[in-house]
This record gives C-alpha cells, sequence and structure tokens, in this order.
C-alpha cells in the first residue's frame, strides 16, 4: 500500500468540477466520446448540498448530477481565500492497494486517518475508487481551504512522512501485504522513520530506473522513452568523468544529447527535443560546486554523434512494424494538421460573424430606441448573445469530437499499439500477436477480471501451450480489442473470445449453453493451447463441454481427472453402442453373429464431484509477476544463477541479477529447489553447482 500526490495544473485551469468530474469518470474520451464512469466507489463528506456518504450504483446521470453540485460547493468555497494560488487550493492524492480489491473498512480507515493527519478532515472532501490502470487504486481529492470564516490554506507540511506513516498503519492494522516504505515496523508492530541519510543512499544506489509517469507512456504507448535508453546505454557513468561544463557538452554531444538547466538543476535530453531526464537521476550531482557557474556550450564545430537515441517499440520483434507505423505517421501528419486548423479557421469565422451581427443589433438599437426601452432592449440583446455563444460552443465541442474520431479512424494510430491493433483488423497476423505480447506483458489479475466482466463471461478452455491459432480457422466475424483480444459473434448472441491477456477461450451465457458454440471453443482451443484442456465454468457447463467433445469426435483431453474419466467412460459407452449397432445390423441380414469379447473391464460409474466455478485462469507464471513487480524478465536464458521459484507446471524462475529474472522450462531428472545455484547451457541443459560457481571451476 502506497500513496503519492499528484501534482496541480500548472497551466491554472485546475477546478473543483474537473477534478471531481475525472474521480467519477464523467468526462468523455476524447476519440470514442463515450462516460467512461469509473469509479466503483464514490464518498463525499463535509458538504452542505449533498448528503455525505458512500455511492454505489447509481446511474451516471444522478451521479453527474451529484458530482456538479459537489463540486460547486468545494469551489465556491475554495474562491473565498484570494491570497493563495489556484494550484494549491486543491490537494490530490491517490493510494495504490495492488490487486486486491480493499474492503469497506480498509477504505474508511484509509479515507479517515489520511484526512486527519494533514489536518483536512473538517474540509470538502471527495474519494473514488478506481481499477482501470490494472491495480486497485484510490483517488482522495480535498479542499485545502477550510470552511471556516477565515478560509485559510493549509500547508500539507510534510505530508509525504505522514501519509508514508499512514499506510504502515493500515497495513498492520488491516493485515495488508507490506510494501516498501519511509517507515519500518518491528514485529511488535512499532513504527520508526527510516533516517534521511539511509533513504538517500538506497535511493542513490537504484538511479537506474524511470519515473512512474514514463513507464505508464511505455506501457500505454509500445514505446521504448529516452529514459529507458539512457539507462541501457549507462550514459551517467560516461558523463561523469568531465573535468568542466565545456566536458560534459562535449561528452553529452558524442550520444547526440544536450544538457540544459533546468528549475534547480539540469537535465540531458536529446538535441532539439523537450523533456529529458534529470542529471540527478543518473548519478550526477553537486555540479555547480564543482564547475562553478553553469555554462552553456561553446559554438563550434559539433563532432558527429557515435550513437544517439531515436524512439523504437520496447519489443524487439516489432522493428519491422514500427518501422512502416513512424512513416505513416510521419506521412498522415500534414493532412491531420490541415483539418486541424480547418475546422479551427472555421470556428473563429463562424464566432466573428457571431460577434458582428452582435455589435449591429446594439447599434440599430441605441440609433432607433431612447430611455428605458433602450436600456431593456440592450440587456435582452446582450443575453441572447450569451446564450448564442454557449450554443455555439457546445456545438463547437461536438465538432472537434467528431473530427478526433474521423482522424482516430483515418489515422495510422496515435500510439504504435493502436497502429498494431488497426493492422491486425486488416489481417496482419503478425501484429495480432504483437498487439497480444504488449498486453500480456503488463496483464493483472484486475485487467483479467475486468475484462471478463465487461465481455460477461461465464466459462473458459485454457492450457499450459500457448500458439497462434490462425483467425481463419473461425470463420466468422470479429473485431479486435485494443489489448489484442479477437471476440468472435457466432450468432444468435454467442460470443467466444480469444483473450490475450487472460490467455483463454472464452465464452458468454448464450454460447456457453450451445453444443455447436462449444464445439467450436474446443477446437480452437486445442489449436491455441494444445490438447489437455482445463475448463472453468459451471458443472452443467463443463458436462456438456466433455459431452460434446465426446459427440463430435474432437481428439481432446482434459486436466481435471473427474472430468477426464467422465470423457473415457462416455467414449467407451459410445463404443459399445456402435459396437450393438453393427452387430443388430450383422443379424438382421441373416448373417451369424459373432461372440462379443467381454474381455472388457465393466464401466463402472464416476461418482460426482463438486467441479469448481469459473474464474479468469491464472497461468502460475503471471500470478508470480503480480507478486514479484519489481522484477523484470529478460530473454536470456544462458547463464548462471539462483533459483527463485518453481511454479505449478514445472517452469521455474532463473536470478538474472539487477533486479531481473529469466523464466526456464521444466527441467526433466533434474530436481529443483528454491534457492539452488543453477548454470543453463546454450542448449538448454541444467547443472547443479556447488557454492562455487561453474565460472569460478
Amino acid at each position: 500500500m502506497i500513496s503519492k500526490r499528484i501534482a496541480g495544473r500548472k497551466d491554472g485551469k485546475s477546478s473543483a468540477t474537473t477534478a471531481l468530474r475525472y474521480g467519477e469518470g464523467l468526462t468523455p474520451d476524447r476519440e470514442t466520446g463515450l462516460i467512461l464512469d469509473k469509479s466503483h466507489r464514490t464518498r463525499l463528506g463535509n458538504f452542505g448540498l449533498v448528503d455525505d456518504g458512500v455511492y454505489e450504483g447509481l446511474n451516471i446521470t444522478e451521479m453527474s448530477d451529484l458530482i456538479n453540485m459537489a463540486a460547486f460547493e468545494m469551489q465556491s468555497n475554495c474562491d473565498l481565500n484570494t491570497r493563495v494560488g489556484v494550484d494549491k487550493k486543491l490537494a490530490h492524492f491517490v493510494v495504490s492497494y495492488n490487486q486486491v480489491k480493499p474492503s469497506e473498512a480498509v477504505l474508511r480507515d484509509t479515507e479517515d486517518s489520511m484526512l486527519s493527519v494533514m489536518a483536512l478532515d473538517e474540509n470538502h472532501f471527495a474519494t473514488f475508487l478506481h481499477n482501470d490502470n490494472g491495480y486497485w487504486h484510490l483517488h482522495i481529492f480535498v479542499s485545502r481551504i477550510e470552511k471556516g470564516s477565515l478560509h485559510r490554506g493549509n500547508a500539507l507540511w510534510h505530508d509525504q512522512i505522514n501519509r508514508d506513516k499512514v499506510c504502515c498503519e493500515v497495513e498492520i492494522r488491516h493485515n495488508l501485504p507490506r510494501d516498501n516504505h519511509l517507515h519500518i515496523a518491528d514485529e511488535l508492530g512499532q513504527i520508526a522513520e527510516i533516517p534521511r541519510e539511509e533513504r538517500r543512499a538506497k535511493r542513490d544506489s537504484n538511479f537506474l530506473s524511470v519515473s512512474d509517469r514514463t513507464r505508464t507512456t511505455e506501457i500505454y504507448s509500445g514505446e521504448k522513452s529516452f529514459q529507458t535508453w539512457v539507462n541501457e546505454i549507462r550514459i551517467g557513468d560516461r558523463l561523469k568523468h568531465a573535468k568542466s561544463w565545456q566536458d560534459l557538452h562535449a561528452a553529452a554531444a558524442a550520444y547526440g544529447c544536450e544538457v540544459k538547466p533546468k528549475g534547480a538543476g539540469y537535465v540531458i535530453i536529446p538535441v532539439g527535443e523537450k523533456g529529458g531526464i534529470q542529471l540527478s537521476k543518473i548519478g550526477l550531482k553537486n555540479l555547480t560546486f564543482k564547475f562553478g557557474a553553469f555554462q552553456n556550450a561553446e559554438p563550434g564545430q559539433q563532432a558527429q554523434p557515435d550513437t544517439e537515441y531515436k524512439p523504437a517499440p520496447t519489443l524487439a520483434k516489432a522493428a519491422s512494424h514500427y518501422d512502416q507505423w513512424s512513416v505513416a505517421k510521419d506521412t498522415f501528419k500534414p493532412i491531420k494538421t490541415a483539418l486541424i486548423n480547418e475546422q479551427r479557421e472555421l470556428h473563429r469565422q463562424i464566432r466573428k460573424n457571431l460577434q458582428v451581427q452582435h455589435k449591429a443589433n446594439l447599434e440599430k438599437i441605441r440609433a432607433g430606441t431612447k430611455g428605458q426601452d433602450r436600456f431593456v432592449a440592450v440587456s435582452v440583446t446582450k443575453m441572447e448573445h450569451a446564450i448564442a455563444l454557449a450554443i455555439l460552443e457546445d456545438q463547437f465541442a461536438h465538432n472537434r469530437q467528431v473530427l478526433h474520431k474521423q482522424l482516430a479512424e483515418q489515422g495510422p494510430g496515435n500510439t504504435f499499439r493502436d497502429y498494431l491493433v488497426k493492422e491486425a483488423s486488416n489481417g496482419d497476423e503478425l501484429a495480432l500477436t504483437l498487439a497480444q505480447k504488449y498486453a500480456a506483458q503488463h496483464a493483472t489479475k484486475v485487467t483479467r477480471q475486468q475484462e471478463a466482466d465487461y465481455l460477461q463471461i461465464v466459462a473458459a478452455a485454457t492450457g499450459y501451450e500457448n500458439k497462434l491459432a490462425q483467425r481463419t480457422r473461425l470463420n466468422f466475424t470479429h473485431r479486435i480489442e485494443r489489448n489484442g483480444t479477437v471476440i468472435y459473434d457466432l450468432g444468435r448472441g454467442r460470443l467466444l473470445t480469444d483473450s490475450a491477456i487472460s490467455k483463454q477461450v472464452q465464452l458468454n451465457n448464450m454460447a456457453a449453453n450451445s453444443p455447436e458454440a462449444i464445439s467450436t471453443a474446443l477446437q480452437f482451443a486445442s489449436a491455441r493451447f494444445g490438447r489437455t484442456l482445463t475448463l472453468y465454468g459451471t458443472q452443467e457447463f463443463q458436462r456438456l463441454a466433455v459431452e460434446t467433445a465426446v459427440n463430435k469426435g474432437l481428439a481432446i483431453n482434459f486436466a481435471d481427472p473427474t472430468l477426464d474419466a467422465y470423457r473415457e467412460k462416455l467414449l467407451l459407452d459410445k463404443q459399445k453402442i456402435a459396437f450393438n449397432h453393427r452387430k443388430q445390423q450383422s443379424l438382421r441380414h441373416g448373417q451369424k453373429g459373432e461372440e462379443i469379447s467381454q474381455s472388457r473391464h465393466e464401466i463402472t460409474p464416476v461418482a460426482e464431484s463438486p467441479i469448481k466455478a469459473f474464474e479468469p485462469a491464472i497461468d502460475p507464471l503471471q500470478e508470480w509477476k503480480g507478486a514479484n513487480p519489481e522484477m523484470v524478465q529478460t530473454y536470456s536464458q544462458e547463464g548462471e544463477g539462483k533459483v527463485l521459484h518453481v511454479l505449478s507446471d514445472g517452469r521455474w524462475i532463473q536470478n538474472k541479477g539487477r533486479g531481473n529474472f529469466a523464466v526456464q522450462p521444466s527441467s526433466l531428472g533434474v530436481q529443483l529447489q528454491v534457492g539452488n545455484n543453477v548454470f543453463v547451457g546454450k542448449n538448454g541443459s541444467v547443472e547443479l553447482l556447488s557454492d562455487k560457481s561453474k565460472l569460478a571451476r
């Protein structure tokens, strides 16, 4: 459980209405125009226009009215303080609970304790529970302006330390998994702050990392960031030997970068670009003390850089598609710019015409009327003009939304992942595979459950193999989601889903009760996951699936011993019926019947046992990744390392150092245990090592 404080907007446009509507999810999506309604639970506190309490299950219209009234009251109170800047009137905090949905008791404790420790418990506040990023997290919006007559602002003094201590306390009180904090708790639950020097030393030792915002951008777009590139080439190690500012500029120029001052420090950025990364984040600190006041790079002939940052996909296998997207994006950019500028010019001209007409109306009134009649006519005309402007702005907003949707459909995609989905929809199987890999990399239990709820999944089939199954195997209308999931429409409301993040073939309720749809799903699942399948769903579905597999003669087995025994029983019954039918046919034609061998054992009915209900199937590897989010997977399997974990399907996790791990296949003939030091050869051979490494020997 961790908490963060979100910085306010720097343009001064932040408001209670914008904040609370975002929290509730009432802001239309820019491309689709749909209301997302992201909040699973909303709590309002210390309001007068609306009732305080928790709100769940209300429709969008009711919640919209409620949020608008609450935002109006909160903003009105904030506006009473004219001394505090706009960016310091509202506070926004986020508390993350990982992938387990917090209980109402945990949420209440978090909200009340957080607000109390920061002396905000008497102010207006609103909280919203989200899981849109694959993790359960709580947004807390609170006014920093008190409700009393003085309307003083809250400085949030030491709020980071105070919030971190609250997180530790809540974890202990509710027995939650413990995260890394600025505090440490002993076995007795006593909490003490870690000394600042120790925290700084730990932070400085792990400077090869990217910010949360950069990591989120990489996940969403599928592109490697400048920060990641800087860490990969360890540019900090190459710049730290500079003896002056000019040396530093020359060393940065060798990598196509430049050093610039920003705020109280300095950043390194690609030449001519924006953003960059702080030099302190890559190990270069106290530069002013070392080199004196900052000096710009001296003009002169710059050497051609040996290597430089170029945008690239985070998946190496996607390089060719990324190049195609880059070309298509550059080609479409002038078209997109021209359409946007054309619309802006049209809107500007309409506003100008309306303003000209308004002035003409006022001049006509002033020329033709006097006294009270003039005053009334001018007032009415101005009101009509204000109403016309408001209607016009709504029309313009709708026009912009339509244009953005049109550009999204015509263009190659705003991000590389969007491009892959577009290409996959056009029949590119490799693009579909890449889109699915991107989604599977960062899938969580929460995102898998979200998808199952959204598609109303009630049954599924899966296995431990993961092979590419061509969409041509299912000659049905289909659509592809952004995460690479393919949804097939089998007709009559029956949907079959090839889930990229759950690695399942899933069925909705109509399909789960249709033998034809089940047969299609089983055949497709065997092509995707191998001939041994695991079924999820109701007992009736699993029984119908086994019977369908036998009736259709599908060459598949079931991982559940009960289901597989039932399959064998049905096969024996089917064979016996077929044999008796052939015998009757033979006797009917006057042929002598043959003796029926009784060598086969008697069929014993299989006792029914409870069959597990549906839940999204979780690959044991994904489950381990979810429990160890700080670890990064590498695909270099050769080398030495300790066994971190042995998965239930035989695969095992090997430590690769620096927070990296590799997934090794099942090692037949070698009994592995956690802690074993193991060497993996080029051919995949596995050798247990003694305390001394193989390299030392």
